[in-house]
């Protein structure tokens, strides 16, 4: 579990950088990473392990606005 955490703050870390390429990168592969591995238990309402991607989820309208 410890792994997905420091996945996950990679992640983030990453997304928060998008710009440009790396954003098309972000939705190409990381966002269908979160989608298959990480969001049935982490989104929509859910909150396995008191995580919650539903703010991640739409990272996309995010990061058209900045």
């Amino acid at each position: 579990m410890r792994s997905s955490g420091l996945t996950l703050a990679a992640l983030l870390a990453i997304a928060a950088t998008a710009t440009g390429e790396v954003e098309v990168e972000f939705r190409e592969k990381i966002e269908p990473f979160l989608q298959d591995y990480c969001y049935d238990c982490h989104g929509d309402g859910a909150k396995k392990g008191d995580i919650t991607l539903d703010d991640f989820k739409d990272l996309s309208s995010h990061l058209e606005n900045h």
